[in-house]
């Protein structure tokens, strides 16, 4: 088994200088391994640039990988745009904005067979009226206009759709970033299949003045309660009747409603998991959220059912943002405040663990190990989702909960830099302990140092798992040097980089049949983690 010896023989060589043939220089002027385009595209999909990285800017690491995907899409289109559409479909990725931009750049491709993969994929990446105005932007600004084929893939969105889910869709998402439905039906021009949906059409256009008897009851509910002020308690008796007659979103009401604790509760029935997450800052400053109350159960029983938060198809990492947010008592911008309940902060945290799904546990000894480098954790611009505060390495050591729960005592966890550091995280601490302990500012990286560390220490191990951004420079050793000593003297250890960042470099070998690559923020890492651990992939 030649891979217990990788590099064996070669100690003496530090990160700063290359170590094989096939190594390249990272930003942080170490040697690593470069990544394949669809592996980089995977890391690009998932994480995003937003931020950028300690070692370059958005503008930077945005160019870069959509260098990448032009790349893939001239020699891999059809392969590109299936793994957007799968990681998008899958609710992967905690944004979709990189699926809908490499769907527009592959509906623009010179290739045919790639234009028509990516408007077939269209209603499958862009599922709601907010995506497909993301969609069009995206097309404008590759001037990609407005062909036979986009107006018949805009059209068909439409069309495809039951009038009851259409009339959802126009009426909840009337406009977004400097595009309206108004704008995409006058552009695609759609023949209405029935009745039902002319007069959808025709409400849209008019700008909802035109409300013919065919139109489905629910945009009847939407042009009624937006005329009703809330001034009087029949007034807003009404409207709670139209919100439980006809499930009437909050973003069809008028905003006077909005201040109305009642109002709220009987939005709550009906409320998705991303919406309920984003408002229940709101509902807590009204007072609809309190201790005890009937609405605080009812949001609880929601938010720890693993069905509603599947079903909701909402990533980790915003459940995360949302319990971050909860738990400060103020938004992140305006004036918003109120005093946080502990059942809904508890809540948030079960729905954090649903969100990963059900995770088996291995049964294999298992370190996993959390880059805290100033890269990492320093005191830079960078942050995670654009949330101030929300570091890499505070992120690396939450989305790494979901392994260190499952597996429990047979899993340690380290934080490194230029040392090694037991971060002191359980499985039995709450996100906010694990927030406090993965928040270490640390100093120069050295990814090696997990695995010399095991190794001095006579550690077994089965498999290391490493959340790094992957700019190690600093070690007097490769981190594939270090795992091939541990290999030879304790056995074949796999060993899976965790990338933090969408760059195109990684610590692990691709030539290496026990390692991997995979990105830090989907939703499915866990479990990737766990089959790869068991030798299932």
């Amino acid at each position: 088994m030649g891979y217990l010896n990788v590099h064996v023989g070669r100690k003496n060589i530090p990160q700063s200088e290359p170590l094989t043939k096939s190594q390249v220089k990272n930003r942080a002027g170490g040697y690593v391994y470069k990544i394949d385009e669809m592996t980089q595209l995977n890391r690009f999909l998932i994480l995003g640039t937003m931020g950028g990285t300690y070692y370059a800017s958005e503008r930077e690491m945005t160019r870069e990988n959509i260098d990448n995907v032009s790349t893939l899409l001239d020699s891999h289109g059809l392969e590109a745009v299936q793994m957007a559409t799968e990681i998008s479909k899958a609710g992967r990725a905690p944004k979709n904005d990189q699926a809908i931009l490499v769907l527009a750049m592959a509906s623009v491709h010179k290739d045919l067979k790639v234009r028509k993969a990516a408007f077939a994929a269209l209603p499958e990446v862009c599922r709601i009226g907010t995506h497909l105005y993301q969609f069009a932007e995206f097309r404008k600004q590759l001037e990609g206009g407005w062909s036979k084929s986009m107006r018949h893939a805009v059209a068909s969105w439409f069309n495809d759709r039951k009038a009851h889910a259409l009339a959802m869709q126009v009426a909840k998402y009337k406009q977004r970033g400097g595009w309206s439905a108004r704008d995409l039906l006058r552009l695609s021009h759609p023949k209405a299949t029935d009745a039902e949906h002319d007069a959808i059409y025709n409400w849209v256009v008019s700008g909802g003045e035109k409300l013919g008897e065919q139109a489905p009851a629910f945009l009847h509910a939407c042009n009624e309660i937006a005329r009703i002020d809330g001034k009087s308690k029949g007034d807003v008796q009404k409207a709670l009747e139209l919100i439980k007659g006809h499930d009437l979103p909050r973003e069809v009401l008028p905003t006077q409603l909005l201040s109305k604790p009642e109002v709220w509760e009987a939005l709550l029935p009906h409320m998705g998991a991303t919406a309920l997450i984003r408002n229940l800052g709101k509902m807590t400053s009204i007072g609809l959220l309190k201790p005890n109350s009937n609405a605080t159960i009812e949001v609880a029983r929601k938010l720890e059912n693993p069905e509603f938060v599947r079903k909701g198809r909402i990533h980790p990492l915003n459940v995360l943002v949302g319990k971050m947010t909860y738990d400060s008592g103020h938004g992140q911008k305006g004036k918003l405040s109120w005093d946080r309940v502990g059942a809904i902060s508890s809540s948030l945290e079960d729905a954090f663990y649903n969100a990963f799904g059900a995770v088996e546990p291995t049964g294999k000894r298992t370190i996993v190990a959390i880059d805290v480098s100033a890269s990492m954790s320093g005191n830079w611009t960078g942050m995670v989702m654009g949330v101030q505060g929300l570091r890499p390495s505070i992120a690396a050591s939450v989305m790494a909960m979901a392994t260190i729960r499952s597996e429990g005592a047979g899993c340690h966890v380290l934080g490194f830099d230029h040392r090694v550091r037991d971060l002191g995280i359980t499985r039995k601490d709450s996100l906010q302990e694990v927030i406090r302990k993965g928040g270490f500012s640390g100093g120069s990286t050295d990814a090696s140092l997990p695995m010399s560390w095991a190794m001095s220490h006579g550690i077994d191990c089965d498999l290391f798992a490493i959340y790094t951004d992957n700019e190690t420079w600093s070690g007097r050793q490769h981190p594939s040097y270090s795992l091939g000593e541990y290999r030879k003297r304790k056995g074949p250890a796999r060993f899976i980089s965790v990338g933090m960042t969408a760059t195109k470099h990684s610590i692990a070998d691709a030539d290496d049949p026990l390692s991997m690559n995979i990105a830090g923020f989907d939703s499915a890492t866990p479990q990737i983690i766990s089959a790869f651990a068991r030798g299932d992939v």
